[in-house]
């Protein structure tokens, strides 16, 4: 509420009693403290917030659901396909260990996509910037706490956990350009987005399905139901995979 023009938090239960006085002894303009309560009394709308900075999670387990179950289902595609990878379902797919190099790291990926998928692959990743994303709640709810900086070089050794790791936004782009350059000389086509990828995978997947039969590698829901807004013709399918532990 503002008091004397500044923006003051409000405790509503006083707020009720007060209105309950008025109301039990008549006081005048009590209609209108009525109308007042017609509002939410909180400081931002808690329908949509958890708090002040992060938006509430959206049930997409559930719209996932619903929509697998609308959608007819096929078997996996054979024949000459072109995958389209989430690198960052990738990122997290493969577990890390301490003491391993980070060139023994990189070559697990480069390794487990040769294997899974074969050549015809375009991974796709999420830029990492200190500008505002749309992820940011996501982000802030999912990382508690934020890892240090660490300066590697592909010959150093991982001396902390994966996850601590990853929670550094510096670090994880900085792993990103190295995996991504370890995947080009592979022989893979990586795409890098500014920001959130998403748009760009989803994009990436229906352009590659007018030309080749496409498979879209995620386990985001928001991949499938850009999927199902921006498709336009061709042979293209979504695949999730489960994860591994980290």
């Amino acid at each position: 509420m503002f008091v004397s023009k500044k923006l003051c938090p409000c405790k509503c239960d006083i707020l009720m009693y007060n209105y309950d006085l008025k109301e039990s002894y008549n006081v005048p303009n009590a209609d209108k403290l009525a109308e007042a309560f017609g509002y939410e009394l909180c400081g931002y709308p808690p329908a949509l917030f958890e708090s002040k900075t992060v938006l509430l999670s959206a049930n997409k387990p559930q719209i996932a659901k619903s929509i697998w179950n609308a959608v007819p289902h096929d078997d996996s595609p054979e024949g000459d396909i072109l995958y389209v990878l989430d690198g960052g379902a990738l990122l997290h797919r493969l577990p890390w260990q301490t003491g391993k190099t980070y060139t023994s790291i990189l070559d697990s990926y480069c390794s487990y996509v040769s294997r899974h998928y074969g050549p015809s692959v375009i991974i796709v990743f999420d830029g990492y910037t200190n500008q505002p994303s749309t992820k940011d709640g996501t982000h802030t709810r999912r990382n508690k706490t934020v890892g240090r900086n660490v300066s590697f070089t592909s010959s150093m050794p991982l001396k902390m956990k994966k996850q601590e790791f990853l929670s550094n936004n510096d670090n994880k782009q900085r792993f990103i350009n190295m995996l991504s350059e370890c995947l080009e000389r592979t022989g893979f086509q990586v795409h890098n987005a500014d920001g959130d990828a998403d748009v760009l995978i989803a994009q990436t997947a229906v352009m590659a399905a007018k030309k080749h039969r496409t498979v879209l590698v995620g386990d985001d829901t928001d991949l499938l139901i850009l999927l199902l807004h921006l498709y336009q013709c061709g042979e293209l399918y979504f695949m999730s995979e489960p994860r591994k532990s980290s």
